[in-house]
């Protein structure tokens, strides 16, 4: 029930920034974990970015799917890594891997929440 505002011709994406995508008909909300270049490993201890554990304040802790792609993953240019804020139940690019930046819909620029109003 969120509104959500995006902003459409976005083409460069850095990590932490929130986009949104489409997958299997769905948009999704995602934040960018990783961009080219960077090394994304995820184990029993944690999120590894570039072999730095990364510490996120306000996520739930993160776990690998059994379905899922294989770790570590490099993400190739013009590509990003996104995960999604509720790590525990959420599909993400743990499952179907990096995003071609061109496939992604925009950049979010502000989220109006209509919960509890």
């Amino acid at each position: 029930g969120d509104i959500v505002i995006f902003y459409r011709l976005a083409d460069n994406y850095t990590a932490s920034d929130v986009a949104v995508l489409e997958y299997e008909g769905q948009r999704q909300i995602r934040r960018v974990a990783a961009i080219a270049g960077d090394t994304v490993d995820i184990t029993d201890q944690g999120l590894f970015i570039n072999g730095s554990y990364v510490t996120e304040q306000n996520m739930q802790s993160i776990q690998l799917y059994e379905e899922g792609i294989t770790f570590p993953v490099t993400v190739p240019e013009g590509h990003v890594f996104v995960l999604g804020d509720n790590r525990s139940n959420t599909i993400d690019s743990r499952i179907y891997g990096t995003v071609p930046i061109r496939d992604l819909l925009g950049k979010v620029t502000t989220i109006v929440r209509q919960r509890d109003v």
